[in-house]
């Protein structure tokens, strides 16, 4: 069985007595987006967690937006991946989990790693708590606020993992510094720690840039390519570490090969 297939089996017995929203929720949903669309992405930091306690601060408003149509495969996609990459007994940190729906489907995967997600709408973290409890996840713990700030419960842990999907470089407080990871985790990471990053990004420029940051912070990129999803969409999923050679390879030129091989 792919990953892929066993993510999906995961979500729908984990989702499958869940109710439908109301409309009233659906129409919250739909404002949400709809705000999102007017800011071409994600609003500043200050204004996400209101966003995200509409979207998904509630169980039916959470399964409901997480099987969008255009939401469900990225989910799929992304999060089968990340777990083909992830290590056992290793410190693991994921950046903006949201409803902790990839991070407990990993945590039951790697049993003997320990799991820390960070998410800023308190409303979507007590729905990741309420899956958390009722699959009896151990290994999971789950931090309330924002990613940009160090946080007291993992002040003084290594990290060997560091998991970005659609994270970072969404926030657009960040481009000043080139969407640069904060120094709280720079200086949490272990000598051999290592990125992996799952991007949506404007043009390939964009990612670049991105990338460019992570290496200034001492990371070499160790593996790039574009993933095409079922949507017709396409994401750069990336792997950077602390350790080893950095591809020598012109990224906006390699993106746009892949782009031309992969949608014509």
């Amino acid at each position: 069985m792919s990953l892929s297939v066993e993510f999906t089996n995961f979500l729908d017995g984990l989702w499958k007595d869940v109710n439908e929203p109301t409309d009233s929720e659906i129409d919250a949903i739909d404002h949400s987006y709809y705000f999102m669309a007017q800011v071409n992405g994600k609003p500043a930091l200050n204004y996400v967690a209101e966003i995200y306690d509409n979207i998904t601060g509630d169980e039916s408003s959470a399964v409901f937006s997480h099987r969008n149509q255009m939401m469900f495969p990225r989910i799929i996609d992304s999060g089968a991946w990340v777990c083909g990459q992830l290590e056992a007994g290793k410190n693991i940190l994921d950046l903006g989990s949201n409803t902790a729906h990839n991070l407990l489907w990993w945590a039951k995967k790697y049993p003997s790693s320990t799991f820390t997600g960070i998410e800023i709408s308190e409303k979507s973290l007590e729905v990741a708590n309420l899956w958390k409890d009722r699959l009896s996840v151990e290994n999971l713990k789950l931090l309330s606020g924002n990613m940009l700030n160090k946080h007291s419960e993992v002040a003084d842990e290594k990290l060997d993992i560091i998991i970005n999907c659609f994270a970072l470089e969404t926030i657009p407080d960040l481009e000043i510094v080139n969407w640069k990871l904060p120094n709280w985790i720079i200086e949490s990471a272990t000598e051999n720690a290592k990125i992996i990053a799952c991007l949506t990004v404007p043009y390939w420029g964009r990612l670049e840039t991105i990338i460019d940051a992570w290496r200034s912070q001492g990371f070499a990129l160790s593996f790039l390519d574009l993933f095409p999803i079922d949507t017709g969409a396409g994401h750069p999923y990336f792997i950077m570490e602390r350790q080893g050679e950095d591809i020598d390879i012109d990224i906006v030129e390699f993106m746009e090969m892949r782009t031309s091989v992969l949608f014509g």
